[in-house]
């Protein structure tokens, strides 16, 4: 600088002194620039103190300067690429994203050849989430060839990651890894785009080759700040592979600059981020909702994705209108498909969905948001048949059920089936009806309060039977789901004779806790009280059933471990009318009867030959009470041997059950995918026992769901003596189109 005071210095002088000052001395150059621009005029030395003081993070400086040039009429810098990408990044340092964007696109139009230029354009409007815009630039520089210059490659992946289109951007990661290297910071965020294109498999390996890269090199011993990226990913990475005590080992860690006074902007913004990771990937909303309260205002861009899953968590609706409305464009489409859910925007969050899955039709959580929201909604059509056998009774059931929106938020349904049966055993269970028919229809009504459903049933089988049920379902906190139940008349399948011959009025609640994304609760008390179809009362029951369950993965395949158990108490004191329910008499015990009256010949014969199920009923009133009075053992035998047909034993049931994909029994999907369920069951009444589920589901024409399965069980698995069977085929056909 004292050289530089003495005026004998020439221009080329100012350029060997600054490159004798090296990177070792970068505000001494900086100075010396300024003083070469001011003493000649050199509009290129003037640059050069910019890109100095723009590498040393000087933003004061920087200010300075570009308010000279400003003032300075004689310093035209118009067609000048550099001095306007210099400048954006000025601009989007201290957060002043209009300018910076207006200054980005001058660079690039001046220079629309220079990769370096329009890649950090790239990188901006990544940043920024400008997807429109985005979109223009990676299509121009798509017309003109330039996207196999490896300059675009990084950029191209992580635009291609946010705009949805995983496959595109694992095509771009994997180049950019196998030119650059493979740095860590590039595999965790290959892993992420190939774990989006539905390549979990995949995604682990990388992640694991990464963590090992980083075990082998960590990120130093000391730490200071700023923080380096890899640290900070190396939390996350730990969030994502090793959710247990090394990630939040790790998070704690990063955690340490929160009791430090002088912080890094760039990494505590990453560091909410990933503090949000770890608190929401644990069901701690509260504190992922606290933390970015406390951290507003002091951080320079806020973790979109983890206020709106925060706000959808406690329900802050305010909040989630203002993200929808404000900053859509910023948050992942899953994100965004929630917060539109959370609010009732079904429609909205059905239009996400589709958008989506035209982006990438290979995306499996799309299709699982398709099936929650858009089809959710659909008017479809069930077509249904399934063979069935409990025990000797055996059936084919035959099904149909429309269902389809009248208004928004409120459903019609209306079904038709028939059964047609028989007993393979007429001595334990005779004179079942050959046919079951039935008839129904049905209003869903989806509120603020909850969900609602009210339906009425016609069933002709032993006798005809008006059944009607009412369901309300809520959500009572997150987490937390209660549904009550109650019905009149409707269908008993406690035994196989209730099944055919009986009814049950009912009360029920189910509530559901999760503890977390893997650890659930599920209880469900009920009380019943049974009849036979022609109204006679048999008697009360008390049921509680209840699952305790574990998922070991969360995505398909979604192998759970449960442990379930039943338990039934039974209570007979009804008046059963055995002339008027004949039919519903086992037939072995009349014909014990018979026989003992034609035997003793006290009674005669022709009352004794009346004694069965179709004659029993034309018995006089006297012919009864003389059967009764001469017989009372025997009649009592009968009368006890039709009640305890009809209302089981007390039972309690065990099962410790695994499998997984058994939300595709109803669920859309796409691809074919098979489900699998299998218990060991105990039970006081049948001892050891099992029950299996083995089924497929997928779409044949695309809107629309089909499935397959065997489900078997004997012993403790139910309640019926032998074996349970059913072969169950369902299409449903879904004509609403969005």
């Amino acid at each position: 600088r004292r050289l530089a005071a003495g005026g004998n210095l020439s221009r080329d002088d100012y350029s060997r002194l600054l490159f004798l000052l090296g990177e070792s001395q970068q505000e001494e150059a900086a100075a010396l620039a300024e003083l070469a621009y001011r003493k000649f005029g050199d509009g290129e030395m003037l640059l050069r103190a910019l890109e100095i003081h723009a590498a040393r993070n000087d933003l004061l400086a920087q200010k300075r300067l570009f308010e000279h040039i400003a003032a300075e009429r004689e310093a035209d810098f118009s067609g000048t690429a550099r001095f306007y990408l210099m400048r954006a990044q000025y601009h989007r340092a201290v957060g002043a994203l209009p300018p910076a964007r207006a200054d980005f696109r001058r660079a690039a139009s001046i220079a629309p050849g220079d990769a370096s230029t329009v890649s950090a354009m790239l990188w901006f409007l990544i940043d920024t989430h400008d997807h429109p815009a985005l979109r223009e630039v990676m299509a121009q520089v798509i017309a003109r060839g330039d996207q196999q210059n490896p300059v675009y490659w990084g950029a191209f992946a992580a635009a291609y990651q946010v705009l949805g289109q995983p496959a595109r951007a694992v095509a771009y990661y994997a180049r950019q890894l196998k030119e650059g290297g493979q740095d860590f910071l590039w595999l965790v965020n290959y892993a992420d785009a190939l774990e989006q294109d539905n390549q979990a498999g995949m995604a682990w390996r990388v992640r694991r080759h990464a963590w090992l890269q980083l075990r082998r090199n960590p990120p130093g011993a000391a730490v200071a700040l700023p923080f380096t990226p890899d640290m900070l990913a190396a939390a996350r990475l730990a969030t994502l592979a090793y959710p247990h005590d090394p990630g939040l080992a790790l998070v704690r860690s990063v955690l340490r600059q929160d009791r430090l006074v002088k912080r890094d902007a760039a990494a505590d913004r990453l560091t909410s981020e990933l503090v949000l990771g770890w608190a929401i990937s644990n069901e701690q909303h509260a504190s992922a909702r606290a933390w970015l309260w406390r951290r507003y205002g002091q951080t320079l861009s806020r973790p979109l994705w983890g206020d709106a899953m925060a706000a959808v968590a406690e329900n802050d609706t305010e909040r989630l209108d203002r993200l929808i409305a404000e900053q859509a464009d910023g948050m992942p489409i899953y994100n965004r498909s929630d917060a539109a859910r959370a609010l009732d925007q079904i429609r909205h969050a059905q239009s996400i969905v589709f958008d989506g899955l035209a982006v990438n039709p290979s995306d499996d959580e799309a299709h699982l948001r398709l099936s929650a929201d858009a089809l959710a909604t659909a008017g479809h059509v069930d077509f249904e048949m399934r063979r069935e056998q409990f025990g000797p009774l055996h059936g084919i059931v035959q099904s149909t059920q429309v269902e389809a929106s009248i208004v928004p938020n409120l459903r019609l349904v209306v079904e038709l089936g028939q059964t047609r049966q028989a007993s393979s055993d007429s001595a334990i269970l005779g004179n079942v009806p050959a046919t079951e028919r039935a008839a129904g229809v049905a209003l869903k009504m989806h509120g603020s309060l909850g969900d609602t459903e009210i339906g009425l049933r016609r069933r002709r089988e032993f006798g005809a039977t008006a059944e009607l049920r009412l369901t309300h379902a809520l959500e009572l906190i997150p987490g937390v789901n209660l549904q009550f139940g109650a019905e009149r008349h409707a269908a008993a399948t406690e035994s196989n004779p209730l099944r055919v011959f009986g009814m049950r009025d009912q009360i029920d609640a189910t509530l559901l806790y999760a503890f977390s994304k893997r650890e659930y609760l599920r209880l469900q008390p009920s009380f019943a009280r049974y009849f036979t179809q022609n109204g006679d009362f048999l008697g009360s029951g008390n049921h509680l059933a209840w699952e305790l369950g574990y998922r070991i993965r969360t995505e398909y395949p979604d192998w759970a471990l449960r442990f379930t158990g039943i338990h039934t108490r039974f209570k007979r004191d009804g008046s059963l009318d055995l002339q008027k329910n004949a039919a519903l008499i086992p037939p072995q015990l009349l014909d014990e009867l018979r026989a003992r009256c034609l035997q003793d010949g006290t009674l005669p014969a022709a009352t004794c030959n009346q004694i069965t199920s179709d004659a029993l009923g034309q018995l006089s009133a006297s012919q009864v009470g003389d059967l009764r009075n001469t017989y009372p053992e025997l009649y009592n035998q009968v009368y006890d041997g039709t009640s305890g047909s009809l209302l089981p034993a007390d039972a309690n049931v065990y099962g410790l059950c695994f499998g997984f994909g058994g939300a595709y029994q109803r669920a859309y999907t796409q691809a074919w995918r098979p489900y699998f369920d299998y218990c060991a069951t105990r039970s006081n009444q049948g001892g050891q026992g099992y029950s299996a589920l083995l089924g497929i589901a997928g779409s044949i024409a695309g809107h629309d769901h089909f499935t397959v399965y065997l489900n078997q069980g004997i012993g403790g698995a139910n309640f019926a003596n032998g074996l349970a069977r059913e072969v169950t085929m369902r299409y449903r056909y879904y004509f609403d189109r969005y």
